[in-house]
């Protein structure tokens, strides 16, 4: 905000300087103009005498006209000097005025340098506290994603699962691992679907050799195959009922979690920084990066988001 001040003033000064600048050079082409007009007068007023003098005129007569010349020139020159002498006395008092902007400039530059330097090391203080409030936000959040490392369940799938990570179940191993169970229980899926459909053939071979009397010589056969299937079937969705299960432990957990960082949120440095910067600018287009020295995931998101989209513009133009 110093800088901008002193940017401002320096500013309103030179546009000062500009004016005064503009207007001596309008004023010494007056008073170019004035000088030529004045030696144009004085030659017209010579062409008039000349031209209307008659051969054989008396003495007197030069006498009079030469003193009706003298006095008119007189009156002429008079005015002449008059108006010179304004116009310069004019331009003088322009020309002290921006020597004394001149000063006044100068002094603003050196109040801007000094204001430069205290920007930069302001910064530099800013950045430092800036990341080690980051760096103590994350050792809060840390804590709140590691809330249930290497804690059992009483599901055999999620303990295993959990025994196999390296912090023992922070939010992101969580969401890992939810994806990986994902996959698990689809194959799961797929080989109970099989058992079922193979268990399915065999049930009603056996229903449909009780349903007409007639038992074919695989019918004993049949009906063991459709036993064994049957218990295969039940252990495969009881296995598949596990994995629900633990993947839906995993779930709450991660959904646990992300509300207490979501509660922590506000606290993260980035949620102020970026407050600060709408409001700053809600009258003109604000530079975070100039006036701070660094920018948020966020800002640096839509800077890369804004200059892709014109890269695109002016590609498709």
């Amino acid at each position: 905000m110093h800088l901008d001040l002193c940017n401002q003033e320096i500013n309103i000064v030179n546009e000062k300087l500009n004016a005064i600048y503009s207007t001596t050079s309008l004023i010494d082409a007056y008073i170019n103009e004035l000088n030529k007009q004045a030696q144009r007068q004085g030659r017209h007023v010579w062409r008039e005498f000349t031209s209307a003098r008659e051969i054989g005129v008396t003495t007197d007569f030069i006498k009079k006209t030469k003193r009706s010349i003298e006095s008119s020139s007189k009156n002429s020159n008079d005015e002449f000097n008059n108006e010179l002498n304004r116009l310069k006395s004019h331009r003088s008092l322009l020309l002290k005025e921006a020597a004394t902007l001149k000063d006044e400039k100068k002094a603003l530059n050196d109040k801007k340098v000094s204001a430069e330097e205290r920007h930069q090391a302001n910064k530099k203080t800013l950045a430092l506290k800036y990341d080690a409030c980051i760096g103590s936000w994350n050792v809060i959040a840390k804590k709140f994603e590691s809330y249930y490392a290497f804690e059992m369940t009483k599901n055999d799938y999620a303990n295993r699962w959990i025994k196999n990570l390296n912090e023992g179940g922070t939010l992101q191993e969580i969401i890992k691992v939810i994806g990986t169970a994902k996959e698990i229980i689809g194959c799961a899926n797929e080989v109970f679907a099989e058992l079922n459909e193979e268990f399915d053939l065999f049930k009603r071979r056996v229903k449909s050799a009780h349903d007409s009397g007639d038992y074919p010589d695989t019918f004993a056969h049949d009906k063991a195959e459709r036993d064994r299937l049957y218990r295969i079937m039940n252990d495969a969705w009881e296995d598949k009922k596990s994995l629900r299960e633990a993947r839906n432990i995993l779930n709450t957990r991660r959904n646990e979690l992300r509300g207490y960082i979501d509660r922590i949120k506000p606290l993260h440095p980035d949620s102020a920084f970026e407050s600060i910067c709408e409001m700053l600018s809600a009258d003109s287009e604000f530079n975070a990066w100039s006036a701070f020295g660094f920018n948020t995931k966020n800002q640096k998101r839509e800077h890369w988001e804004k200059k892709n989209k014109r890269i695109e513009n002016a590609a498709t133009n």
